[in-house]
């Protein structure tokens, strides 16, 4: 759990969640799960790294982001690069001033590039369907160049 913290003035991301799979195979389950990061704020991140986000997803599953204050960053506050596994939830969020230097996305961005078989749907079963995952109950304004608050880009879903 990450809580209660204070992320400001960095050059990159705030929090980057990072696992490893054998390709697309991650059934031996080497990646951050049940992570939660709640009542933190966020804000002047991206300073020198554009590419960033208060909270950057890359194979990890069943995250936790929630209550959180995200604010003055240069692209979207919550990137998820990918569908491990999926089942995370994000809800109580207040979001605005993101998506400052960039246009094509939204507060929160998803993208889903690359599909991953785990067996986090029911434990047993490999499959590639990940759980759901669950945006609610956050606020959020998608202003400077966020087109939308939620932006399921390059074919995302699950969401």
């Amino acid at each position: 759990t990450i809580e209660e913290s204070l992320f400001e003035w960095l050059g990159e991301n705030g929090i980057a969640t990072w696992g490893d799979t054998d390709g697309y195979d991650a059934t031996a389950g080497d990646f951050p799960m049940y992570t939660t990061i709640q009542k933190n704020v966020f804000r002047e991140l991206g300073i020198y790294q554009k590419q960033s986000s208060a909270v950057g997803q890359f194979k990890a599953a069943l995250t936790t982001i929630r209550d959180n204050i995200m604010f003055n960053m240069p692209r979207a506050a919550i990137n998820f690069n990918d569908v491990v596994g999926g089942g995370e939830i994000i809800q109580g969020n207040l979001i605005f001033n993101s998506c400052r230097e960039s246009g094509d996305h939204g507060p929160i961005n998803t993208w889903d590039r690359q599909a991953y078989l785990t067996t986090l749907r029911d434990g047993s079963t490999k499959s590639f369907d990940p759980i759901p995952r669950n945006i609610h109950h956050n606020f959020i304004f998608a202003n400077y160049g966020g087109s939308q608050a939620v932006d399921n880009d390059d074919g995302s879903s699950w969401f």
